[in-house]
């Protein structure tokens, strides 16, 4: 079955071909403030559409340089707004496209639909750990008349879930107007609980940020850890939604990085420790030049290992992601030998799929039960559905253990 990540102690390989930068944002903080006090924002109309809290913003920086920029708002565009220059809505040219590998694999597939958590408003976007028999969900709450925070639900069956309550608020300088989209890994052998969040502040700037516990409940923040443009050119707009695992002395953390041209790709920071990371300036995994990961190769699961591999489920997008008229959404799967790459990706992708356009069949999480594997995702209204995924390499292997 599936190796859990976290309790292997094999170290790993540094990627020395990787170009990298040391995370500090300071020079980047201030070159932000300075272009978004003099930024021209675009208003545009808006509809709320299947209660999604989940939008975007086109804001000008000048010298026509356009991008997306996530925001907290309570709507989605409607993409209808004649205002919004059309280099935006047909993307502009990609700084760069993925050239990497592919896979194939025989009888990978996903069927099935349940939903899970119906008793607890909002709940989406969750981030898994077991135990003691009881599964923790860490997810975007938007209860309580406060959107974007982390809260909590437990299970016993991976389906039926309780509110706890929320564990992580917004409120300090860079995080007053979002802390959430959670990952979270608890060390068995220590007791230790470490969370990794996204983040963003009032001038609208998305960082990643950390947390610690010793009882998964009570939560203090340690501040920023990966900043905009850590990552390079491919994180000139913002970095959020991480996803982190330790493996020996070793953290590996993943996070989507925002661009100025408009797509959203995979980037990667390791380090012994998560407030001293090396971050790779390259994406760990790249958009395509066209076709249903043109645009968003963005939020993932935890990565787990099945056999020889390391594997991640990813969520992909194709066309402008803005517009609900023309926007795709689904997720795909990666996998890679060593967790820093080469990653390569699933070429029957993706493995599910929005049927309609706009946002939704996102945000993926897995979890496994016994000798099944399921893959949870957001679907209509900010619910959580799963589904069961069969033929993946290492599963109904009883010589193996499931994470």
């Amino acid at each position: 079955m599936i190796d859990a990540v976290t309790s292997t102690t094999a170290a790993t390989t540094t990627n020395s071909s990787s170009s990298t930068s040391s995370a500090s944002g300071s020079s980047f903080e201030s070159a932000l403030e300075s272009a978004l006090s003099s930024t021209e924002e675009q208003e545009s109309t808006s509809t709320l559409e299947n209660d999604f809290v989940y939008a975007s913003e086109i804001i000008s920086l000048g010298a026509d340089r356009w991008c997306m920029h996530n925001m907290s708002l309570s709507v989605d565009y409607d993409g209808t707004d004649s205002s919004v220059p059309d280099e935006v809505n047909e993307l502009p040219y990609a700084i760069s496209t993925w050239s990497g590998a592919s896979f194939s694999m025989d009888g990978l597939s996903a069927s099935g639909e349940e939903q899970v958590g119906e008793d607890v408003p909002y709940f989406h976007n969750p981030s898994f750990v077991e135990k003691d028999g009881v599964i923790y969900a860490y997810f975007v709450d938007h209860n309580d008349d406060s959107t974007y925070d982390v809260g909590l639900a437990t299970s016993t069956d991976g389906v039926n879930f309780e509110y706890q309550g929320k564990v992580l608020t917004k409120g300090d300088s860079f995080d007053n107007v979002m802390a959430s989209f959670p990952s979270v890994n608890y060390d068995e052998e220590s007791g230790e609980w470490t969370m990794l969040y996204e983040s963003e502040n009032e001038i609208g700037y998305n960082s990643i940020c950390m947390a610690t516990s010793s009882d998964g409940v009570n939560w203090d923040k340690q501040g920023e850890v990966i900043w905009p443009g850590d990552a390079g050119d491919i994180s000139a707009v913002d970095v959020g939604t991480p996803t982190f695992f330790k493996e020996g002395d070793n953290w590996h953390v993943y996070f989507h990085a925002h661009s100025d041209d408009g797509r959203t790709r995979i980037g990667y920071a390791s380090g012994t420790d998560l407030k001293d990371l090396t971050v790779q300036e390259q994406p760990i995994i790249d958009v395509d030049a066209s076709g249903s990961e043109n645009q968003t190769v963005g939020n993932r699961s935890s990565v787990f290992k099945s056999g020889d591999y390391y594997y991640m489920f990813y969520e992909v997008s194709e066309n402008n992601y803005f517009s609900t008229d023309t926007a795709k959404w689904g997720i795909n799967l990666a996998r890679a030998e060593s967790p820093d790459g080469p990653w390569e990706k699933y070429e029957g992708g993706p493995i599910v799929s929005n049927p309609e356009y706009g946002y939704g069949y996102d945000g993926p999480e897995v979890l496994a039960d016994g000798e099944d594997l399921y893959l949870y995702y957001r679907t209509d209204g900010n619910t959580t559905t799963r589904t069961l995924i069969t033929g993946l390499d290492g599963w109904g292997d009883s010589e193996e253990e499931a994470a």
